[in-house]
């Protein structure tokens, strides 16, 4: 206590006047009396704060105050101390600002309660404007948040409302196929239905259809040659051997310029009319199966021909090979269920009756399938005279009559034009005489053939092809006509009577003259 006694004893409170020029100085000095002595003590760590500090060491208001400093422990009770410094800091505050500091007190303290009211409206007001801009920028963000939510949801509900309508539209799509096909599958039941009864009530299936012709009627154009089908649907009786020498015949004996038409899938004219020329008919495309199809122009087939020569002169050659057979089949089912929108049946003739081929040839010669086939069909609807080469026995005599009595039936509606140029006896004992079952046969023929077309002289007597062993020895391999001077004379005479009845002589005259 003897530290704080002394201190006491050595400030003196001076007057007010006084105050006002040496406060600053006082409270520095009480300040730095309380860093120098009482700050060591660590119960008076706080003391210090309470009066500040920042008064020099030898300001003269220090002099004289005894200050004892020991080396260990405090000069004086830390805790009176502070009491007493706090008692001189009042006295000196009040007698400084009187009664004047404590109106300002008052006033301040009124004041702090409207600042602090205002500060608390201040506070209120920014919290408020804080969390509106909180609200507003987490409102932002939650409608992003939604917003995206809400796309992807109409997304999803888009992408589902338009897959169901592409699913909509495709299931839409399939039921109108499967109608059409359940359709089309209706129109081929009846078509087959239809064309069952129409075959089991023994009506030909190529009366199917009515006509469809692109052409005029074979032999009603001027200066049209003839067309002659050599055909039987028995086989085996050498129409194939009869076309080729006939051919020979007409384009050596009479200078007419002769097409061969093959539309036999066996392809035998084919071969033997490139055989006989040296040539490989693998070579050369089956224009046959063109001209069945109907889709090339006349002038690309006719330029597509094959000249024979040699050894003929002015003969040229459609041939065709064994895929043939195959492609008349789907041409008649084809025809069949569509018959309205391509008439199968005249495809030749667009061809064999065009101008091209027309003003190119003076005789045309078909060589024909030994069935009722497409091509078969093709050149009855094309031709304008039948050949039937037939051998004289019962057997071939009845194959004939049947094929005759078919065209028969047939030609009114499809080839009303068509003239039978006659029945060709081939492969006789001798071309003299024929023995009892020859002219059995021949009697027979004459009969019922006579009965279905109205007339007895289609029969070329005295014009019998003989069974020559040199005509067998060269079928397949040759042509006899230009091998054998004794055969030639057969085909000649044969010749001679059919030349009677077509005129291509005249025609080719008719022409050199133009």
């Amino acid at each position: 206590m003897k530290g704080i006694e002394g201190l006491q004893n050595h400030i003196v409170i001076p007057a007010k006047a006084e105050i006002q020029s040496t406060l600053p100085l006082l409270v520095g000095a009480i300040s730095q009396t309380c860093a120098t002595h009482i700050l060591p003590c660590p119960e008076t760590k706080f003391a210090a704060p309470l009066l500040g500090s920042g008064l020099r060491r030898n300001n003269v208001l220090w002099r004289g105050i005894p200050i004892e400093k020991k080396r260990n422990g405090c000069v004086c009770d830390c805790v009176q101390l502070v009491q007493w410094l706090r008692s001189v800091r009042g006295r000196i505050f009040k007698l400084y600002w009187g009664n004047e500091m404590e109106g300002l007190i008052k006033g301040l303290g009124l004041l702090a309660v409207i600042g602090t009211i205002l500060g608390a409206i201040a506070g209120a007001f920014g919290i408020a404007f804080t969390a509106y801009r909180m609200g507003k920028l987490k409102g932002k963000e939650t409608g992003l948040i939604d917003g995206q939510k809400q796309g992807v949801k109409d997304g999803k509900q888009k992408w589902v409302d338009e897959g169901k309508k592409k699913g909509g539209e495709t299931r839409k799509q399939y039921a109108e196929k499967i109608a059409d096909l359940q359709k089309e599958l209706d129109r081929h039941k009846n078509y087959f239905d239809k064309i069952t009864t129409y075959i089991r009530g023994g009506e030909d299936i190529w009366k199917f259809h009515e006509p469809i012709r692109t052409k005029a009627l074979p032999g009603t154009l001027p200066l049209s040659p003839p067309i002659v089908m050599i055909a039987n649907l028995k086989g085996g009786v050498g129409k194939t051997t009869l076309s080729a020498n006939l051919a020979a015949y007409f384009d050596q004996k009479i200078g007419a310029r002769v097409l061969l038409v093959d539309t036999d899938y066996q392809a035998s004219l084919t071969t033997m009319a490139l055989a006989s020329t040296k040539r490989n008919n693998n070579k050369y495309p089956p224009l046959s199966e063109h001209m069945l199809i109907g889709e090339k122009e006349p002038e690309d087939l006719l330029n597509a021909s094959i000249p024979l020569t040699p050894p003929f002169d002015r003969t040229y050659l459609i041939p065709t090979t064994w895929g043939y057979g195959n492609l008349e089949n789907r041409m008649m089912l084809n025809w069949l269920f569509n018959g309205t929108k391509q008439d199968v049946r005249y495809n030749m003739s667009k061809y064999l009756l065009s101008d091209e081929f027309i003003s190119n040839f003076d005789i045309v010669i078909v060589d024909a399938p030994p069935r009722m086939t497409t091509g078969f069909i093709n050149a009855l609807c094309t031709s304008t005279h039948l050949l039937i080469p037939a051998i004289l026995d019962e057997m071939s005599v009845q194959g004939m009559v049947n094929m005759i009595s078919m065209t028969e039936k047939l030609k009114p509606t499809l080839f009303p034009n068509l003239k039978l140029l006659g029945v060709v006896g081939t492969m006789v004992e001798t071309q003299i005489k024929l023995n009892n079952r020859e002219q059995s046969a021949l009697s027979n023929m004459r009969t019922q053939v006579g009965q279905l077309i109205g007339a007895k002289d289609f029969v070329f007597d005295q014009h019998w092809i003989p069974k020559k062993a040199k005509i067998a020895e060269y079928a397949g391999e040759d042509i006899a006509y230009f091998k054998d001077p004794k055969i030639k004379i057969i085909f000649d005479s044969l010749g001679d009577a059919l030349e009677a009845k077509l005129q291509v002589r005249k025609l080719v005259q008719q022409r050199a003259r133009q």
